[in-house]
C-alpha cells in the first residue's frame, strides 16, 4: 500500500507543482499626464497587473537593475465637446527594459486608443492584451531576453 501511494505521489507531484513553476512577467507602468481619464486608466492598469496571474507589478525605475516590461502611457484630454475630463486619447508604448539596455529599453510595440470615463475597464483589458502580445512577440523573436524576465 505504501509503495502504491509513493508511486502515485511521484507520478502526480509534477502536475501539482506546475502552477508554481509558471513565471510571472514583471511589468512596470509609467504615466506622466494629469488628465482625469488617463489617471484612472493608469491606476486601474496597475491594479489589474497586481491581480493578474500572468504578470507581476514592479515599480518603474529609470535604470532598472532587473529586467522587466514597461508600459508607457501618454494621455491627453480630448475636450472635443467642451466637457473636460470625459474622454482621453491614450498612447501606449511597451518596451523591454534592463540595466544593460540604454535609453529606457528596447521597443516592442505601441498603439493608441480613446477612453471615456465609462470605458476604463475596457481600455485596461485592451492594454493587458497588448502587454500579453508583447510578451509573446518577445518570447518568439527574442527568446534570450524573454528568458531573462
Amino acid at each position: 500500500m505504501k509503495t502504491a501511494i509513493a508511486v502515485l505521489f511521484i507520478l502526480f507531484a509534477p502536475f501539482v507543482a506546475l502552477p508554481q513553476m509558471t513565471k510571472k512577467i514583471p511589468v512596470a507602468v509609467s504615466h506622466d499626464e494629469s488628465d482625469q481619464v488617463g489617471q484612472s486608466v493608469y491606476f486601474a492598469l496597475k491594479e489589474a497587473i497586481r491581480a493578474s496571474q500572468s504578470f507581476r507589478f514592479v515599480d518603474h525605475e529609470e535604470a532598472p537593475t532587473t529586467p522587466r516590461l514597461v508600459v508607457y502611457l501618454v494621455s491627453m484630454d480630448e475636450n472635443l465637446s467642451g466637457t473636460k475630463g470625459t474622454s482621453s486619447a491614450i498612447a501606449i508604448t511597451i518596451v523591454y527594459d534592463s540595466e544593460p539596455i540604454p535609453v529606457r529599453g528596447a521597443y516592442i510595440s505601441s498603439g493608441i486608443m480613446t477612453c471615456g470615463r465609462g470605458k476604463i475597464d475596457w481600455c485596461v483589458k485592451n492594454t493587458l492584451v497588448s502587454v500579453d502580445q508583447a510578451v509573446e512577440a518577445l518570447r518568439k523573436s527574442w527568446p534570450q531576453l524573454w528568458k531573462n524576465l
